[in-house]
């Protein structure tokens, strides 16, 4: 019993140390982490390895569908069976293409 009683106090006290060590560790690596801006990021000028990157406004104004090019999205046929569409089957609205819902006695919007 006395043993006992040693053995689970010594697993109680002795298992936190390592804990309170890594928190101290990692506030000092916060401490020392960058307090500024580099030089180049100040200057407007893009970072290191950035320079090839284009900006989030360009890219969206350059995005397309996957299954079509630039010049398709603008000229997709309506009338084309599989164009997707919302297909109103019933008392509710579906997405498919509009030759399924066209074959189901829906009407594609």
């Amino acid at each position: 019993m006395v043993r006992m009683l040693s053995l689970l106090a010594a697993c109680l006290l002795a298992t936190g140390c390592f804990a309170f060590d890594e928190i101290d560790k990692g506030m000092a690596t916060l401490d020392k982490g960058p307090k500024e801006k580099p030089a180049a990021a100040q200057a407007g000028k893009p970072a290191p390895g950035e320079e090839g990157k284009p900006s989030p406004q360009a890219w969206w104004a350059s995005a397309h569908s996957l299954n079509q090019g630039p010049s398709e999205a603008a000229e997709a046929d309506a009338a084309d069976p599989s164009t997707p569409v919302s297909c109103r089957v019933g008392g509710s609205t579906r997405f498919m293409r509009r030759g399924d819902c066209l074959s189901q006695g829906g009407q594609p919007r």
